[in-house]
This record gives C-alpha cells, sequence and structure tokens, in this order.
C-alpha cells in the first residue's frame, strides 16, 4: 500500500490494476474548522488526481468518490471528463448532523459520492444495497 499524497505516488502505480477505487478528496469548499483547522487543497474541488485514477482502474471497474452537495455537478463533470460514466449518485446518511456553519446555516447530516464506472461493468450478483456491500467487479482474467 502506498500512502501520501496521491499526485506523488498515482503515477507510479501500474495502470489498470484497481478494479475499485474508493476516494474521500477535499471537496474543495474551504472547510475551516471550529479550532481555525484547515484542509490541505481544499480551496477549490481536488479533480487533479482523477485522470490517474481512470489510468489505473481496470476495465470493467469502478470509482466511488465523495463529494458535498454545493459542489456535486463540477464532481459530476470532473469525472465524466477523466474518462468515467456517471451512473449514479450515493447517498450517506451519517445519522447526527455534521458541523457545518454554525452561524448560518445548519449542519448536514449526509454526504454524497460519485458512483460511475469504467467499460463493460456490472454487479455480478445484482445490485448491492449499501456502499459496503459494492463487490469488487471481475476483469476478463478472472
Amino acid at each position: 500500500m502506498t500512502r501520501g499524497d496521491c499526485l506523488r505516488h498515482l503515477h507510479r502505480l501500474e495502470s489498470g490494476t484497481a478494479r475499485l477505487i474508493l476516494a474521500d478528496p477535499p471537496y474543495g469548499i474551504g472547510y475551516d474548522s471550529r479550532l481555525g483547522e484547515r484542509l490541505t487543497n481544499d480551496e477549490r474541488p481536488f479533480i487533479w488526481w482523477l485522470h490517474e485514477a481512470h489510468r489505473l482502474c481496470s476495465s470493467p471497474g469502478a470509482i466511488v468518490t465523495f463529494c458535498r452537495w454545493d459542489v456535486w455537478q463540477l464532481w459530476v463533470d470532473a469525472v465524466e471528463a477523466a474518462g468515467f460514466a456517471v451512473r449514479s449518485q450515493l447517498v450517506w446518511d451519517k445519522i447526527s448532523h455534521g458541523m457545518g456553519d454554525t452561524r448560518r446555516t445548519l449542519g448536514p447530516r449526509h454526504e454524497l459520492a460519485v458512483f460511475a464506472t469504467k467499460g463493460r461493468f456490472s454487479f455480478q450478483s445484482g445490485r448491492p444495497q449499501s456502499l459496503l456491500s459494492i463487490p469488487v467487479p471481475r476483469g476478463p482474467s478472472s
């Protein structure tokens, strides 16, 4: 497993080796915590890794990348521009509210994810009922 800045490491990985990519990148919302902590690369949607993700993804393969409601369309456009086919929106109900802007708005209790595919992707045994049960697709040699 490789850890670190994806822009420094993704190019080192072999093409077509990931059957499922699950990512929670900076959304591009300029998040600022109550304590004044900021996320790195969160000034604008951090989409620069998606073309490398497409190269790494096998065919068939899939990507799930989290985002937030107010940058949803930008993420959809970026995922499609990288070469994936957007299939659906996943909603993660977090059960309790997030912090959000505690002075001006309600804190969201959900996050969104873009589910997209590469190649002739299909679920082997029917559509999963949750994100946790997405089966890893099998390639032609499996």
